[in-house]
């Protein structure tokens, strides 16, 4: 049995029964063994199209004899028996379902991505997340999923620009570090 990390998400109809149904159908199968699960977190749609519903968004730490190939099928399955269609990427969605870590495995082979590569920069993944699996290791960077966390809350918030240092984009650089109260840094280059 391979420990896993399991990320879900809904901002479509009755969220918590969405999340409630779709962590029964996943521990529906005989190969996946509940281990825990977190709070449902409410969280602000991030990308995709304007005007979305927040999310609910929690965390499922399992153990599973199934392969990555095969665990990726389930998931999926599950998704696609709850009603999910993809057809608007980040767009609303009755059902997310994310494998977030494997084990120690690191995998890259077409639509498997493991560690899930935007996990460590998304709170309201690694919230949920460490609350149940914050001893577990993100074997990309080598730290676990707790030290992500609050890495994410301490580092600062940077916006880079990149392009021509034309007047306009100057401009438009100074007015978003003064409506958000940053601070300007400048190319060296380009001074």
């Amino acid at each position: 049995m391979t420990h896993a990390l399991i990320g879900l998400g809904s901002n479509v109809g009755d969220r918590s029964a969405q999340l409630d149904n779709a962590i029964q159908r996943i521990c529906g199968n005989p190969q996946v063994r509940w281990l825990a699960q977190s709070s449902y977190y409410q969280t602000i749609a991030v990308g995709g199209p304007g005007g979305q519903q927040a999310f609910l968004n929690a965390a499922l730490r399992i153990d599973t004899s199934l392969a990555p190939e095969a665990l990726l099928r389930w998931i999926l399955q599950v998704e696609k028996g709850m009603g999910r269609e993809r057809i608007v990427r980040w767009g609303p969605r009755c059902i997310d379902i994310d494998i977030l870590l494997l084990g120690t495995r690191q995998i890259r082979t077409g639509p498997l991505e493991i560690p899930h590569p935007r996990m460590a920069f998304r709170p309201f993944v690694l919230e949920p997340a460490a609350e149940i699996a914050g001893d577990m290791i993100h074997c990309a960077s080598g730290w676990t999923v707790a030290e992500l966390l609050q890495h994410l809350r301490n580092a600062p918030n940077l916006l880079a620009v990149f392009g021509s240092p034309d007047r306009d984009i100057c401009r438009l650089v100074g007015q978003a570090a003064d409506a958000c109260g940053a601070r300007q840094l400048s190319d060296s280059f380009h001074e």
